[in-house]
């Protein structure tokens, strides 16, 4: 059964009990799980990214006296480093999930990791404010989920869950909304910035490839191939988080109103766990593809 399958399977169950007293903690799994998916395939490509990064400087690199600031990305005497763009990104999408976290676990009645996954979010609020620093990129995320931290810890010690889940959904919605735009928006520039590397990169490659059939310029080739499927598997996996980021929001919006309202559409969810799962898939593919370039 696929992932899908089951996402679909525990909805219709979650909405089936929902006249119980039990909440229907499986529509805070799937959300969550979505969001566990996303980060992990967010991560893997960043981390290429980077790695690309890297290429690209050396590619740049001129014939010049070497000094200590000679790697340093840069086009036209312009910073060109992306590596302080990622950490933000990859932050903020820390903070949205570790909220989904405690959705989850207000919903799962269990008091002793509604506190965990608190502190844990706290935690990787601040981690975002220093990856911000100041200026522009710290008002970015300026009291980001500020207002659903104070009402978490207001009704952690609250036996009314369904209150609780519905105080804290309703302070969140638009930092929810916040941050997987902040998230979704640079990727388009992420974008952009690996043509301009890999452009520069095949463009150096013409020029210092080493001399035909040799062992030399296989070697080559074959550093140049993954370089180049790194960039390619970005560019798609960029896209394919784009499209599951804008889907939280909805989701999320679309499981508090089923708490009000039983019959609730939740087909928000059912897309963003399938575009979360089509992500993650696409990743462990690459990752397979990647060891099978490197041979035995």
């Amino acid at each position: 059964m696929s992932f899908e399958e089951r996402a679909a399977l525990a909805i219709v169950f979650a909405c089936l009990v929902g006249c119980a007293p039990a909440l229907p903690s499986a529509k805070f799994h799937v959300l969550t799980d979505s969001g566990e998916r996303m980060l992990a395939t967010t991560t893997e490509t960043y981390a290429r990214i980077a790695r690309l990064e890297d290429a690209f400087v050396i590619a740049s690199a001129g014939d010049e006296k070497l000094g200590a600031d000679s790697f340093r990305p840069s086009i036209e005497g312009h910073s060109f480093d992306l590596v302080p763009e990622l950490e933000l990104r990859r932050a903020a999408l820390t903070v949205l999930v570790r909220y989904l976290r405690v959705l989850e676990a207000f919903a799962s009645n269990d008091g002793a990791e509604v506190d965990r996954a608190a502190l844990e979010l706290g935690s990787s609020v601040e981690s975002l404010m220093e990856a911000a620093g100041s200026g522009e990129q710290a008002k970015e995320v300026s009291g980001v989920l500020a207002a659903a931290i104070d009402v978490i810890g207001k009704e952690i010690a609250d036996a009314q869950r369904l209150r609780a889940l519905e105080r804290v959904m309703d302070a969140s919605q638009k930092d929810v909304e916040r941050l997987a735009s902040l998230v979704a928006q640079s990727h388009a520039k992420l974008a952009r910035a690996i043509d301009v590397m890999v452009a520069q990169i095949v463009a150096r490659a013409n020029v210092v490839r080493p001399p035909v059939a040799t062992a030399a310029r296989d070697a080559f080739y074959t550093g140049l191939l993954r370089t180049l499927r790194d960039a390619e598997g970005a560019r798609v996996a960029l896209a394919q988080m784009t499209e599951a980021l804008r889907g939280v929001p909805a989701a999320h919006a679309q499981i508090r109103k089923s708490l009000d309202q039983k019959e609730a559409p939740l087909d928000a969810l059912k897309s963003l766990a399938a575009r979360a799962e089509s992500a993650g898939r696409f990743y462990a593919l690459t990752q397979q593809g990647a060891s099978n370039a490197k041979g035995p």
